[in-house]
């Protein structure tokens, strides 16, 4: 009995040990000698956690005279937070939104240069969407170099979302509803 008890905990031990040798040691920023800012997706409501993000673009504008500074497309909320951008000091105002994809759009104005107040989300389809599609806005300061920041940006759905609960209804109760003024942008 105890020869096969010791048998099972070295068994457990060699078992473990390649799982050890395999894990990560580094940070995805290591190497990195300058500061920076990283951008880490949080949810605004609790109900939305758990949604599945395939599909992030992120605009960094300068607050003080919203020009464009950097404009980046990636497929997942960690892919987000493993990029590091080397800002100048300076105020930041960054824009990220997920899940854009049909029947979702994303308009922008005419101008040869982009600017925050030129960006409209929209939906091509007023009809209702099972999915949905978030945006979060977040300002921040860069103060110091060779500093690293690391802001959360909370996300909101792009488009209000209504919901009606009625108690108390009898069976074989049917109800119809209409929203006017349906906003088909952001």
């Amino acid at each position: 009995m105890k020869a096969k008890r010791r048998f099972n905990i070295w068994l457990w031990v060699l078992l473990c040990v390649p799982c050890l040798l395999a894990s990560c040691d580094h940070d995805v920023h290591d190497g990195e000698d300058e500061g920076g800012l990283s951008v880490s997706l949080t949810w605004a409501d609790e109900a939305d956690q758990g949604t599945e993000v395939n599909d992030v673009k992120l605009w960094i504008f300068n607050a003080d005279d919203g020009s464009l500074v950097e404009e980046k497309h990636y497929g997942s909320a960690q892919e987000v937070a493993s990029q590091r951008f080397a800002l100048p000091v300076g105020h930041y105002q960054i824009l990220a939104a997920t899940n854009l994809i049909e029947p979702f759009f994303i308009g922008e104005a005419t101008r040869a240069t982009l600017n925050m107040n030129q960006l409209m989300f929209g939906l091509s389809n007023p009809s209702a969407s099972p999915d949905h599609a978030y945006y979060g806005v977040t300002d921040i300061g860069i103060d110091k170099s060779n500093v690293n920041y690391i802001t959360k940006n909370e996300m909101r759905h792009i488009l209000a979302e209504l919901t009606i609960f009625i108690k108390g209804v009898p069976d074989n109760f049917a109800m119809i509803g209409k929203v006017l003024n349906v906003a088909t942008g952001l």
